[in-house]
């Protein structure tokens, strides 16, 4: 059930040192061809209690001093994928 199909296909294509802020979304199953891609992951359904880091980037997340991480009592979960690696968000 938390891998529901996937109904849409999207490419992304960027320079190093980029990448999304943190966002929200449904499934995604999220192949890597060249590269390496860091990914900061929060639990499921806790999107909505973390409103106060959506729109970080990963790079700022991390950054933060361990205070801060503590304040945000929302568990992040990192991993850093490389070329010919899939990884899947469940819905």
């Amino acid at each position: 059930e938390s891998l529901k199909s996937m109904d849409s296909l999207i490419a992304s294509i960027g320079p190093s040192n980029q990448g999304l802020p943190l966002h929200s979304h449904g499934g995604a199953w999220q192949a890597l061809v060249h590269g390496k891609k860091l990914w900061v992951l929060l639990p499921p359904g806790q999107a909505e209690m973390s409103q106060s880091i959506m729109g970080r980037s990963a790079k700022e997340l991390l950054s933060m001093s361990e205070k801060q991480k503590k304040q945000l009592t929302l568990p992040m979960f990192t991993c850093m994928q490389e070329p010919g690696e899939v990884v899947v968000v469940p819905h």
